[in-house]
């Protein structure tokens, strides 16, 4: 039983890049890239920075493709709600880690820093920010306060 662990273990592979097909447009992701990902009906597409990408090899093929990500979260998804201090494209970065299919892809978007989008010149529709870090299990935030 153990050897079989320890095969299935082994025929995982560390991907550098993935090319997703969306919409007649292919998006290459790496790990540190921001993600969208598609979310039920009528919502904001959900976000998140890619920290790994996996396959299982099996008989030459690539199969069962993984992305591993850091989600960020909504202020309206977090303990309190948006406040009227929240920007618009405000999002806090959380511990939350999970695994996607490369099919809930649906483009890439660009998280900076407050200070980084503060410098921006122009600011795209996938251009958001983050100042807070957030633990969804805690509901506690990092720093636990700002200045306004």
């Amino acid at each position: 039983m153990a050897r079989r662990n320890n095969a299935a273990a082994s025929s995982r592979q560390v991907l550098e890049s993935l090319t997703i097909s969306y919409d007649s447009i292919n998006i290459n992701i790496k790990v540190g890239d921001d993600i969208l990902l598609k979310p039920p009906r009528g919502l904001a597409p959900y976000v998140a920075k890619v920290t790994e990408l996996t396959t299982d090899c099996k008989r030459g093929k690539n199969n069962n493709v993984q992305i591993r990500g850091q989600w960020y979260y909504r202020p309206e998804d977090a303990k309190g709600g948006r406040r009227s201090f929240h920007g618009k494209n405000e999002l806090f970065l959380s511990n939350h880690v999970d695994t996607q299919s490369p099919e809930s892809v649906e483009g890439k978007c660009k998280v900076h820093t407050f200070e980084e989008y503060l410098e921006l010149d122009e600011v795209e529709d996938t251009d958001y920010f983050y100042r807070l870090k957030y633990d969804p299990i805690t509901q506690g935030f990092d720093p636990d306060r700002l200045e306004v």
